[in-house]
């Protein structure tokens, strides 16, 4: 057979694929709920599980050109029972839709599902194609079931406003993501111990609050971070952005503006003993000098210097020595440890002495005059 002829024929199969390719099982979009947002709880000896649904009529356009919004943007469905592949089943028949919960990308948990573990439970979610292992992990103030079935003031979708909050840079102050495969990866490896951001309802606002953190030990909640003690942590973990700092000068309160920090743990021998050792860098302006301070002299600026390094350096301390009381390190110390051959490193952290270095350096612009 000739070349053209082969040619020929080639290109006939792939035009005959091609034709011959097809959906042939479709279903519309308004057929399908798409489980945006997923709330667990535990009642007894089973669960509740609530999920979050947009509503796509509202987001049709309608003869006029205009989009439909008067109605909310999702629904909210809620069933309890003895195991999960049962609830879901009573949730696609409660919803008379197809559900589709390889769409979800929030998961909220409770406060009392928590205390019990929660590895064994999201290790199924993870092993599960369907659910993306970056889906975000939150834990819930309220109850999950409330979270979800609030309707906030804003006619967007909950679960792509708070994946958005959660993962944008200049956000990250107060609060951090967590996504499913991390908390999972970090219970497996047993360092460092995972946690969870905070969300809470802002009825005031009609929006969502996420500030603070939860602690885990392993796989089970044992204290909470204020959004003040969280962002202590994001600097000693490099995960806070640029944020703010404000200290005490006297009677005063003095504010560092556009905060950059960087931090370095490590272990060292001292004495016959190992010592946590934290390096922390911190570089800032200063917009507005105290009203006790009249002037800019370089012994003023000299003392404001001397106490934002005090006050930091007292800060972190009692962060560090609260992670110690509760026995978990979100941070990495435990990584240190190992690396420097400490046997049992958890027991070790609990009493081990540590020692901060602060350094802080800011520039002042003074105002025009």
């Amino acid at each position: 057979m000739s070349v053209i002829k082969l040619a020929r024929a080639g290109l006939f199969a792939l035009l005959l694929s091609l034709t011959g390719a097809g959906c042939w099982d479709i279903s519309p979009i308004e057929d399908r709920a798409l489980a945006l947002m997923l709330g667990l709880d535990r009642v007894g000896d089973g669960y509740r599980v609530s999920i979050q649904v947009p509503t796509i009529s509202n987001f049709i356009q309608t003869n006029n050109g205009g989009v439909q919004r008067d109605q909310h943007a999702f629904q909210a469905f809620v069933e309890q029972g003895a195991s999960l592949a049962g609830i879901f089943q009573r949730l696609e028949d409660e919803n008379y839709r197809i559900l589709i919960a390889g769409s979800v990308k929030v998961i909220i948990v409770s406060r009392s599902l928590a205390e019990q573990g929660l590895s064994r439970l999201l290790a199924s979610f993870l092993r599960q194609p369907m659910i993306s292992p970056q889906t975000l992990l939150l834990l819930a103030i309220q109850s999950p079931e409330e979270v979800l079935r609030w309707q906030p003031g804003f006619k967007m979708q909950p679960a792509l406003i708070i994946g958005k909050q959660l993962r944008a840079p200049l956000k990250r102050s107060f609060s951090y993501p967590m996504e499913l495969w991390e908390f999972v990866a970090r219970v497996d490896n047993r360092a460092p111990d995972p946690y969870l951001p905070l969300i809470r309802i802002n009825r005031a606002n009609g929006s969502y609050l996420l500030e603070g953190l939860a602690l885990f030990r392993d796989d089970k909640l044992v204290g909470f971070l204020s959004p003040e003690e969280a962002y202590l942590f994001g600097i000693l973990s490099g995960k806070a952005r640029k944020a703010i700092i404000q200290f005490a000068a006297g009677q005063d309160s003095v504010t560092l503006h556009n905060v950059y920090h960087r931090t370095r743990l490590d272990v060292v021998r001292s004495n016959h003993r190992n010592i946590l050792r934290m390096r922390i860098a911190v570089k800032g302006s200063i917009l507005d000098l105290p009203p006790s301070m009249e002037t800019d002299r370089p012994e003023n600026l000299e003392y404001l210097k001397e106490e934002a390094q005090r006050q930091l350096t007292a800060r972190i301390g009692g962060l560090i020595k609260k992670f110690q009381t509760l026995g978990v390190d979100p941070v990495g110390f435990g990584n240190q440890l190992i690396i420097a051959g400490v046997p049992e490193w958890r027991e070790t952290f609990r009493q081990i002495p540590f020692r901060i270095q602060t350094t802080i350096d800011y520039r002042y612009t003074p105002p025009a005059r």
